[in-house]
């Protein structure tokens, strides 16, 4: 366990929740799967996640952070990075912003398609059996791009509160392609264990992967989150 300290910012201050448990070190990079985790340990977050869902890997406890090495194909991972040319046919609609935070459009300067449910059926299907949770609790699913350099700064993604949606139970990503370097996904206050170079505790970073996908618990109010220069669905 660990306390989470540090700057906050005007729009998104630290949570009032500062207590975490991180992974033991012992995870390192790749994680862990959750056959060795406590029975329960993720219950609080997701009761119905498929802990045997092929892939599956933990790289922080509490609040939870997971990927899924393969959760798309190659094949898939091409057909909806194409999406971002279906503004015609009308399975996207594109944004000059993300919408989802009112007044963050300095700290975004990718560009985000929303797409029809029944353009990304291979992305319901499988975020709908990792969760266990009905379609009918999903999100229109977006499709962003970075070009190299472009980011989104520090943020939540929980939505504000009274949201007219309600809450965002749970976020997942899916990397669309690789990238040489940098594109990594950050948890601003989230520690994975030891120290770098300059000796700062390492945070929680997730290296962009093709078909890779990224799973956290919004509602928890714990980790910012920081995304740069990679695509994802």
């Amino acid at each position: 366990p660990y306390e989470i300290s540090g700057d906050s910012v005007p729009m998104f201050p630290l949570p009032e929740r500062r207590d975490a448990i991180q992974a033991h070190k012992k995870f390192g990079d790749k994680g862990v799967s959750p056959s060795k985790l406590a029975p329960g340990a993720l219950d609080a977050y997701s009761p119905n996640l498929d802990l045997a869902f092929p892939g599956l890997r933990v790289l922080h406890l509490d609040p939870p952070v997971l990927t899924v090495d393969g959760f798309f194909s190659e094949a898939e991972c091409d057909a909806y990075r194409a999406l971002e040319h279906a503004t015609e046919t009308g399975d996207a609609h594109m944004l000059a912003q993300s919408a989802t935070f009112s007044g963050a459009s300095d700290a975004r300067t990718s560009t985000t398609w929303f797409l029809r449910y029944q353009a990304v059926p291979k992305l319901l299907a499988a975020a709908s059996a990792l969760l266990g949770a009905p379609l009918e609790h999903f999100e229109e699913p977006q499709l962003v791009r970075y070009q190299a350099g472009q980011m989104f700064s520090w943020h939540y993604d929980a939505l504000p509160p009274f949201h007219p949606g309600g809450q965002r139970a749970a976020t997942c990503l899916v990397y669309l392609n690789d990238v040489a370097e940098g594109g990594r996904t950050a948890f601003r206050d989230l520690r994975l264990g030891g120290t770098d170079a300059e000796g700062r505790p390492r945070r929680v970073e997730v290296a962009p992967k093709k078909g890779r996908a990224l799973l956290f618990f919004p509602r928890s109010g714990l980790g910012l989150g920081f995304e740069i220069g990679r695509a994802h669905v």
